[in-house]
Formats: C-alpha cells, sequence, structure tokens
C-alpha cells in the first residue's frame, strides 16, 4: 500500500511504499529506468540535487531514500537493501517497459548500495547499475571482512575513493574484492564533495576540512559525468547479446575508470588530505579551547573559591572539567 503527498515546490512526490518513505521525481522525457538515489548518514535530500538532476536527463525515474541513524528501519541495512528489492517491482509496474534499475549510494548509503548487489543482484537480473560514493563500511562492518562476496554479479559495480574516511573504506573493499569492483580516484576530496553544499555549512562542519576546492570541484564535474555516462550506457545495450553486453561492460568500466584518474593526476599538486595527525592536531585544539573556556570560568569565582574552598566548591570545580573532557572524547570518538 502507498500513500503521498506532492511538493509542488519542487516537483518532489513523497510517498510511503511498504512503510519506507520516499522522494520520488520523475523526468520530463521517456522514462528509461529507475534509480534509487540513497543519501549518508542523516544528510538531506537537498545535498543530492546535482545529482538528482543529472540521473532525471538520463531519463531516471529517481527515488530518493534518506538514511537516517537514528531510525530503527535504517540500522538494518540488510533491512534497506531488501526494501530496495521490494518496491522496485511496485514502482515498475508504474511504468510501460520499465524492468531494469541502478543504484547510486553516498557514505553508509554506498554501503547499502553494495548490499543490494551483493545479496539480492547475483540471482536478480534487473540490476544494472552500481555507484558507490566513498562508502563507509560499518555498523555492521560486511566487506572489508568478506562476509558478503559480490560472485555471480553481472553488472557495473564502481566505488569512488576520497581518503576521508579513515576505516573500513572504499580503498579496503576494493582491496578484497578487485576481481568485482572498479575504483574511482577521488583521493584528496572531501567525504561532501558529491553534495550540493559548502562543508562549513553542514551538520558535519566540526570535522576538519580535507581537500580543496579546485580537487572538491573536480570530483564533484567527474561524479556527475560518470553517473550520466553510466546511465546512457544502460539506455543503449538493451539490445545488446550477451557476448556483446560483456564487451560493452568491459569497455565502459575501463573509461570510467579513466575518465576519473585522469582528473587526479590534473589536480593533485594542490590536493590536502587529511591525515590521522591532523585529527589529532584537531582534538588538541579542541582541547586547548575548552581548556581555556574551564579556566575563564573559574578565574570569575575564583574569589569565592579561595573565601571558601568548600568539599561542595571542589567538586562543582572537578566536575566542569569532566564536562570538559567528555567534550573532547565525543569528538575523538567520530
Amino acid at each position: 500500500m502507498a500513500c503521498f503527498c506532492s511538493d509542488r515546490v519542487t516537483g518532489i512526490e513523497l510517498r510511503t511504499i511498504r512503510g519506507i518513505p520516499l522522494a520520488i521525481t520523475e523526468p520530463t522525457r521517456q522514462v528509461q529506468g529507475i534509480t534509487f538515489l540513497l543519501s549518508g548518514t542523516n544528510l538531506p535530500l537537498e545535498y543530492y540535487i546535482s545529482i538528482r538532476r543529472t540521473l532525471l536527463s538520463v531519463g531516471q525515474v529517481v527515488v530518493d531514500y534518506s538514511y537516517k541513524s537514528f531510525s530503527l528501519h535504517s540500522r538494518n541495512h540488510i533491512k534497506v537493501a531488501n526494501s530496495i528489492k521490494n518496491i522496485f517491482p511496485y514502482l515498475s509496474s508504474e511504468y510501460d517497459d520499465v524492468d531494469k534499475y541502478g543504484i547510486v549510494g553516498h557514505g553508509i548509503g554506498g554501503k547499502i548500495a553494495l548490499m543490494v548487489a551483493a545479496v539480492i543482484g547475483r540471482n536478480n537480473f534487473q540490476l544494472e547499475m552500481v555507484i558507490a560514493l566513498d562508502p563507509i563500511d560499518e555498523n555492521p562492518v560486511q566487506f572489508t571482512n568478506r562476509a558478503l562476496n559480490f560472485e555471480g554479479c553481472r553488472f557495473p559495480i564502481f566505488v569512488s575513493h576520497t581518503g576521508s574516511v579513515m576505516k573500513n573504506a572504499a580503498i579496503q573493499i576494493y582491496n578484497e574484492h578487485a576481481a568485482s569492483v572498479k575504483l574511482l580516484h577521488h583521493e584528496g576530496a572531501d567525504h561532501l564533495a558529491y553534495c550540493d553544499i559548502n562543508n562549513s555549512q553542514s551538520s558535519m562542519s566540526n570535522l576538519p576540512k580535507r581537500g580543496n576546492e579546485t580537487r572538491n570541484t573536480a570530483v564533484k564535474k567527474n561524479t556527475i559525468r560518470t553517473i550520466k555516462k553510466s546511465f546512457r550506457w544502460i539506455n543503449e545495450i538493451q539490445s545488446c547479446t550477451p557476448e556483446q553486453r560483456r564487451s560493452s561492460i568491459a569497455e565502459l568500466t575501463s573509461s570510467i575508470v579513466e575518465l576519473n584518474y585522469i582528473n587526479f593526476e590534473e589536480t593533485s599538486e594542490e590536493t590536502s588530505v587529511c591525515t590521522p595527525t591532523d585529527y589529532r592536531i584537531f582534538f588538541l585544539e579542541n582541547l586547548n579551547r575548552l581548556s581555556r573556556s574551564v579556566i575563564q570560568t573559574s578565574n570569575v569565582e575564583k574569589e569565592e573559591i579561595d573565601k571558601g574552598d568548600t568539599t561542595k566548591k571542589k567538586k562543582e570545580k572537578r566536575n566542569r572539567i569532566k564536562s570538559g573532557a567528555k567534550k573532547i572524547w565525543k569528538y575523538a570518538k567520530i
């Protein structure tokens, strides 16, 4: 059962299908397919306007799913992957001659896109393309430890790597599944380089800045070109024989990898990568800032404390210091 309401301002139709909230946008041209766009953790759909427009320009019905870490449904990644499998037949029945779909995911959304490929794609010939932008394999880890693999998948799978994610990142996924996955070299860009918002404006603005404007712009441009080229390819191979399809996949993956690697070479001189050392500096700076805050508060109350340094006063002072320490460890666990 589905219920919906229309957003007249953006042209997006908000629907709930099988209990899953979705935002669906139809292209103005003839519908060629359906693509699921899976967001990064707690990132609003407004961050992905450029990617959505690109998919619409090649005739894709775009189905946005916003990943919320506090949602019980979203926390179960395999449940989200199965939901995509179940939602596609429901949506495809609304469009003539649409029996294929693709997935573009970012961050945790990228991991879920890979899960659809690994768990469902091998026995489901409806999935045609998976693009995982800087995926994060966590909660739980399933690819970097080879709990899941892509054996039997007969479609292109791309993962991009920025270097922003420190652990269980795209490069580790690629190292474990190099025979099935193609790596897009986006090293030095920010994790949010794919989004339509500056890092300083986002909810992640407390994180260290990575990359530079030149590199982030280049990566975003090539990502748009990659998506457009990949989904145009899907439209062109519908009448191909299996042998022609295999040859076409090899040509596509080679050209997409080259497209993204060349651009890295062009901007590498200006690239600034965030290293573990940068994180330590970041934490120390915040420690100094919070320490100064505690000292200033203590100075204001110095006279009162000197007059009567009771047990209660000492306890309050300790609590202020503990509070500052807790804030620092909160940053350290990001």
